[in-house]
């Protein structure tokens, strides 16, 4: 099943499906879900399992590798859940590796309830840079997201978000920056009347293309990145986001798939 350019497919078909040019994300879902999960889960939930918001940019796999080691709590689930985490992390990256050829990657890693920190944006990655990345979502809400056919124009959109920036820039007090924020995160008006915004449930990983940095603030086609935002309030989570930091070396073949970039 889609919804417009977004594809849902079982985890095990997502390489393929992100070689469909046509598409800007692809939902993955595993099933059964991992038997190790739930430790985690409630480990997250009770405030027990931490870890500090992170970015690793420019690193290595063993760089990765041995952030994750010297990390991830050791003493607050069983040694088989925390090895299970850290290998499921890795393999986010391996994805990335085995398909583009990358050898340096950006990492984003937190635990954290959600805020209005985050609203409706798009991700980027350098300029030639792989346009896919994934993020894995463990527990709790997942991000919404709209289909790029129901935006109007990015013109629109990133008039939109510069007005959220400056709310958060121009308001010191809490309280009233986040009132603001929430009458303005309810006034979508980058998308076409009647319009539906989408969420993503917890525990599924998505695919989804990045936007090349220099075109930020352009006026380019919609389909050329994921618009998505964090939810804005509930329980702690644990968020992963994995990119390319460097050129594409790989050119897998598929369908539509010469250049990774739109």
């Amino acid at each position: 099943m889609s919804v417009g350019a977004v594809a849902r497919a079982h985890e095990s078909e997502l390489d393929a499906s992100i070689l469909d040019a046509s598409r800007v994300a692809v939902i993955a879902t595993r099933w059964p879900p991992d038997p190790w999960l739930d430790e985690l889960v409630d480990a997250i939930e009770r405030g027990r399992f931490t870890l500090p918001r992170t970015t690793l940019r420019g690193v290595s796999l063993a760089e990765v590798t041995a952030w994750l080691e010297r990390t991830v709590p050791r003493d607050v689930v069983s040694t088989r859940t925390r090895d299970a985490l850290i290998s499921d992390l890795l393999d986010q990256v391996h994805r990335q590796e085995a398909l583009w050829g990358s050898t340096r990657f950006v990492v984003r890693v937190l635990v954290e309830a959600p805020s209005r920190r985050c609203g409706f944006h798009v991700d980027t990655v350098p300029r030639g840079a792989p346009a896919w990345g994934l993020l894995r979502v463990y527990n709790g809400r997942g991000p919404s997201w709209v289909d790029p056919r129901d935006v109007t124009s990015m013109r629109a959109f990133y008039d939109w978000l510069a007005v959220r920036d400056r709310i958060v820039r121009d308001h010191a007090d809490v309280e009233l920056r986040d009132a603001r924020l929430r009458a303005h995160d309810e006034d979508l008006s980058f998308l076409a009347p009647g319009a539906s915004v989408h969420e993503l449930p917890a525990g599924t990983t998505v695919a989804f293309r990045h936007l090349e940095a220099h075109l930020h603030w352009s006026d380019h086609e919609p389909q050329r990145a994921w618009i998505h935002s964090s939810p804005m309030a509930g329980r702690p989570r644990l968020v992963v986001n994995v990119s390319s930091d460097g050129p594409v070396t790989l050119r897998p073949q598929g369908a539509g798939s010469a250049d990774p970039r739109p």
